[in-house]
């Protein structure tokens, strides 16, 4: 056991010289990601165009909006799918998806449909 703990300790040393030498290198990793959120309003009569400007107005550090698009949902009504780019350790999509849920009187629901890492 005594040999099999002395080896995960030199592992981890070896790991940990390793991490340090990236670091020194001074290359940083930003990790960032694509998420798609599909944007279901009320109904038919919501202005999806003037709901997707509200959207775009919310603003984060680390969130950059990119394409959208609208889609039939059923009956005539359509949904407004919207993507954005975002830096992971900046911007969380829980939060992302509550301010967009805070346009209650146009929003019904918010879904996740694509988060791809970049």
């Amino acid at each position: 056991e005594e040999a099999v703990a002395a080896r995960e300790e030199e592992i981890q040393k070896i790991a940990d010289a390793a991490k340090a030498a990236k670091a020194a290198k001074g290359k940083v990793v930003i990790e960032k990601s694509i998420v798609i959120i599909d944007v279901k309003p009320w109904s038919t009569e919501t202005d999806l165009d003037a709901l997707e400007k509200k959207i775009r107005g919310i603003e984060m550090s680390g969130l950059e909006w990119k394409s959208s698009e609208k889609k039939p949902v059923a009956f005539g009504l359509l949904k407004l799918c919207i993507m954005s780019h975002i830096v992971d350790k900046e911007v969380s999509v829980d939060d992302l998806q509550e301010k967009i849920q805070e346009f209650e009187d146009d929003v019904q629901s918010t879904d996740v449909v694509t988060f791809t890492k970049l």
